[in-house]
């Protein structure tokens, strides 16, 4: 197949540090190339990537366009919609982010590859004819560090935001004298002084090398689409402690996933986890080998593309 991936035009592809959308999609190229696919790139914003995806198609036939941008549908499908099939994938925590504007931007596009069944169902009552399957966030699962034991501490792993809460998961561990420490760059939020570290300079390959060290990882937010670092932490031989949001794609009644709601939980399951962790490393790997491997995401998604494109012809 013939393929256009389109990125959000905010940070390079593949990115030099932080970037999580950017990654996947620089996983999925490389990926679908080495399987023999011809993959193009095109990482602009709304008007410009669609101009450019349009340009694409008129120079040769192309099988799908995967805008990764809900802004752009309003330009691409258009432009390119009769000449390729136009494929989107919402990044974005619609439940706290969805607006009128978003919304009609979704509903332009026939066929979804979205990341958690909520999501799906809100593309199916935006557009009720719309082909819609779940395809979940994938990582390179043999590419993380092997400590074969963590250092008894917890971590936070993602950009300081408030709808991911690190400044009051911050105060409350910290409160509770519960280890835990905070790596990714500054965002809409900032950190109050506490006895924690935080590492704002943290690449992809030192997270791959040195995520493992930590003994759990937590990711209490408000909203997400599926967190990436989730995967990463299993991958990496961590427990995870999440919030409901952030445990999309989860099996919930793992012994190293620990679900919680309130703040007043977060101490107790993040020492639990600890605690636990020793025990449960290798269980954790396996685990993510077997659901969230990139290879065996990828051959789902040419599985995917290849049914569409069937039901079309």
């Amino acid at each position: 197949m013939r393929i256009i991936l389109v990125g959000q035009g905010s940070l390079p592809i593949p990115p030099k540090g932080w970037g999580a959308v950017e990654h996947i999609i620089w996983e999925y190229a490389v990926r679908l190339r080495a399987k023999g696919h011809d993959v193009q790139i095109v990482n602009s914003k709304w008007r410009l990537a669609a101009l450019r995806c349009a340009v694409l198609v008129r120079l040769r036939p192309v099988d799908v366009v995967h805008v990764h941008q809900a802004r752009a549908l309003r330009w691409v499908v258009p432009l390119v919609g009769k000449r390729s099939q136009v494929v989107a994938t919402c990044h974005e925590p619609v439940d706290i982010e969805r607006d009128a504007q978003t919304e009609a931007d979704l509903a332009r596009a026939r066929h979804h590859l979205v990341l958690n069944d909520g999501v799906g169902r809100l593309v199916k009552s935006l557009r009720p004819d719309a082909s819609v399957a779940v395809l979940r966030n994938g990582t390179e699962t043999n590419e993380f560090g092997d400590h074969r034991d963590g250092d008894g501490r917890a971590v936070c792993v993602g950009k300081v935001q408030r709808r991911k809460r690190q400044r009051e998961l911050a105060r409350v561990l910290w409160d509770a004298g519960v280890p835990c420490d905070f790596v990714g760059p500054r965002g809409d939020d900032t950190l109050e002084e506490g006895t924690y570290e935080l590492w704002t300079e943290f690449d992809r390959e030192t997270l791959r090398r040195e995520l493992g060290r930590w003994s759990c990882l937590v990711l209490v937010s408000h909203a997400e689409g599926q967190a990436l670092v989730v995967a990463e932490g299993l991958a990496a031989g961590l427990c995870v402690v999440v919030s409901p949001e952030a445990s999309q794609n989860l099996d919930t009644s793992r012994p190293f996933v620990f679900v919680v709601d309130r703040p007043e939980q977060w101490p107790g399951a993040v020492r639990q986890a600890i605690e636990a962790n020793p025990g449960l490393r290798d269980q954790a790997r396996a685990y993510a080998r077997a659901n969230f491997d990139m290879d065996a995401v990828v051959d789902g998604y040419v599985r995917q593309l290849q049914e569409w494109r069937e039901a079309q012809a």
